[in-house]
């Protein structure tokens, strides 16, 4: 549903510049995450597995904010919300589990509860807003 609506996005040669310059951020603090796992306890392939869901979690974000800075509505707040939350769920289960830092746990749950609660509001907001646009469209056509 949103890139669909991302795909007209127009955007200038700083706007490009802020996304390589967090892409690249992003990336390097990735790589800086995989050294931080225990030596010798993973394979190689979970390293490129990592790098893979990593590089997922840094595309989504990106839609996330774009999508949130192109349509500033109630539902692009409420998917940036999600996406973040469940971001932080994921990081904090990363250094609970893997850092072994059992505190972090409880963060994990907390940031999963409020992502999933956002996703589900995104979704029936988005699914109202169609609708009305929908009954719009009707009305006009009449």
């Amino acid at each position: 549903m949103v890139i669909n609506k991302l795909k007209n996005l127009i955007t200038n040669l700083f706007q490009k510049m802020v996304f390589t310059i967090a892409v690249l951020l992003n990336i390097f603090l990735l790589y800086s995450l995989v050294e931080m796992m225990p030596a010798g306890k993973y394979s190689l392939f979970f390293d490129f597995l990592f790098y893979v869901y990593g590089l997922s979690i840094i595309i989504c974000v990106t839609t996330a904010v774009s999508y949130s800075n192109r349509y500033a509505s109630k539902p692009s707040i409420f998917f940036l919300t999600a996406v973040l939350c469940l971001v932080f769920s994921d990081l904090t289960y990363f250094i609970g589990f893997i850092l072994d830092f059992s505190e972090f746990f409880f963060a994990d749950r907390i940031f999963n509860i409020l992502g999933i609660g956002a996703l589900i509001h995104f979704l029936n907001l988005n699914r109202l807003e169609s609708k009305d646009s929908g009954s719009h469209l009707d009305q006009v056509q009449a």
